[in-house]
């Protein structure tokens, strides 16, 4: 039996490991301790896997709606963040900024919601990621269906216009 679209559910290991981990590197984000080398491509990184990885390894833990808040609260901490970091020029590439993915983090977000929303109406399962691993998602050790890789593509192809067409 499938749950309910929207459900609350205890945080475990891996929610508590990810949020704190992810905390972490957030502050060092934020605060671009001087002397690092790399910066701008610490940045890069942060604006941009983020949301490439709450698809790819956290989606089942995103389905736990309060678990999906606190990332949701991480967008919105993420729209200061890019207001923050917008002018400074250290962070420019020639093509853009490297602080450029943080302003649609909360709109990947509700999309994540979307897919779960259109796998659950359309196939009664849960949404899951493709991996390289083959034909059996990582997390539920079921078969990944055409429509799973529909949606992660659809996310993929927002993802990729969102940063770095608009």
């Amino acid at each position: 039996m499938v749950k309910n679209f929207i459900y609350y559910g205890k945080f475990d290991k891996w929610d508590y490991s990810t949020i704190i981990i992810y905390l972490l590197l957030t502050i060092f984000i934020y605060e671009r301790p001087e002397g690092i080398p790399y910066i701008r491509e610490w940045v890069f990184g942060y604006s941009f896997m983020t949301s490439l990885l709450l698809y790819g390894l956290n989606y089942k833990s995103m389905r736990k709606f309060n678990v999906w808040l606190v990332w949701f609260g991480f967008s919105i901490i993420h729209l200061f963040m890019y207001n923050h970091l917008s002018d400074d020029i250290s962070l420019k590439f020639l093509k853009g900024s490297a602080e450029n993915g943080l302003q649609f983090t909360w709109i990947l977000l509700l999309l994540f919601q979307l897919n779960r929303f259109v796998s659950l109406k359309l196939q009664n399962k849960e949404v899951v990621s493709l991996n390289t691993g083959g034909t059996t998602d990582m997390w539920d050790n079921r078969k990944i269906t055409f429509l799973d890789g529909v949606l992660f593509f659809l996310y993929l192809g927002v993802f990729f216009f969102l940063g770095f067409w608009v």
